[in-house]
């Protein structure tokens, strides 16, 4: 289970209005200091949690996640993992796209937290279409501690399992 305080931040992103997701999309693939007015929002969202409690999420990670968010709004479902819905996805997909999701799964393992964006929004792409929910205080979680082998390992180990299984996603 998230912490509080990341839990805390993804509320905040659903309650963005649309003015606030347009500002933050217009700043995909940008620094957080790109401008003023995605700064001022970020930081509206974030300093809060982090005056409050020193477990906040990193400011880096919550900037992408906030900017994904603005991209891809999807419901937040608890247990809606991304390796687990990609694996679904590989399951349930046309033997000639299976290949396009486990390069882009193996793309996103192998890259810095800094090169992430654009894959992950591929992908979040082809959970949006196929699913429409995430569990964005996991993925906030685990994305703060992704230069971890570990992590990165149990994300292998959660696509890879979900490939041979078939259930389905709740979105209540």
């Amino acid at each position: 289970m998230a912490n509080s305080s990341v839990i805390e931040f993804i509320s905040k992103l659903q309650m963005l209005q649309a003015g606030q997701l347009t500002i933050l999309r217009g700043h995909r693939n940008q620094a957080l200091d790109a401008s003023l007015a995605g700064f001022d929002l970020f930081t509206a969202l974030w300093w809060p949690l982090r005056e409050k409690n020193k477990f906040a999420p990193r400011k880096e990670v919550s900037w992408l996640i906030a900017k994904s968010y603005a991209a891809r709004p999807m419901p937040q479902l608890d247990g809606a993992l991304m390796p687990d819905l990609l694996g679904r996805l590989y399951h349930e997909a046309a033997e000639d796209k299976r290949k396009q999701i486990i390069d882009l799964n193996d793309r996103l393992l192998n890259l810095s937290i800094r090169q992430l964006e654009p894959c992950l929004d591929h992908n979040l792409a082809l959970i949006q279409k196929r699913y429409n929910c995430l569990d964005w205080a996991w993925l906030l979680d685990k994305l703060s501690v992704w230069e971890s082998l570990s992590t990165r390992e149990q994300w292998a180990e959660l696509f890879i399992n979900a490939k041979y299984k078939t259930r389905e996603v709740n979105h209540d």
